[in-house]
């Protein structure tokens, strides 16, 4: 039986309490991980790859670790804390895949949203999407989570498609 191992290796110096380093634990786990969320700062924490461009040290990570199929990563632009603006990347191997940015004026709760973006690249892999459809249902799941209060994205499947989409979200529709 064959499946699919997702890891998010978005460090966390102040939360690390495990007896041993990062460095020590993350490269086994991220051998055998077919599809891991983090960007170059964590790649570098995590699995000492050092890269100033996320493509390269994408490059990098398969090269030592040839499971990984996939890469993939958010960024964040804080305006204020509650005003950002978000948008996906995508490393498969063979090309570097750009979400569209969202602009989020009104943030209610960024709790949350690093998981529904996960769950979003799960479902979309799930689901038989591309690999661009995937980071568009999965950033724009995460744009929906900044809405909402608690660490539980709540939306529904249809409104995460519905806003990929740039249809009226959340307003009255006739």
């Amino acid at each position: 039986m064959a499946f699919t191992i997702s890891g998010d290796i978005n460090y966390r110096r102040n939360l690390w309490q495990y007896g041993k380093s990062v460095e020590q634990i993350m490269p086994a786990l991220i051998e055998h991980t077919d599809i891991i969320i983090g960007g170059v700062t964590d790649m570098e924490n995590c699995l000492d790859i050092k890269s100033s461009s996320f493509e390269k040290a994408c490059e990098q990570v398969m090269k030592k670790n040839p499971a990984v199929k996939k890469i993939s990563t958010t960024h964040r632009e804080s305006i204020s804390s509650s005003h950002n603006k978000i948008s996906a990347k995508l490393w498969n191997g063979k090309e570097l895949l750009t979400s569209k940015e969202y602009d989020l004026t009104h943030i209610v709760d960024r709790v949350g949203a690093g998981d529904a973006y996960m769950a979003g690249i799960i479902y979309g892999w799930l689901t038989g999407k591309t690999d661009q459809q995937t980071i568009e249902f999965s950033i724009a799941a995460s744009a929906l989570k900044h809405g909402m209060e608690g660490d539980v994205n709540l939306a529904s499947v249809a409104e995460v498609e519905t806003l990929v989409k740039g249809e009226n979200i959340g307003k009255l529709l006739r």
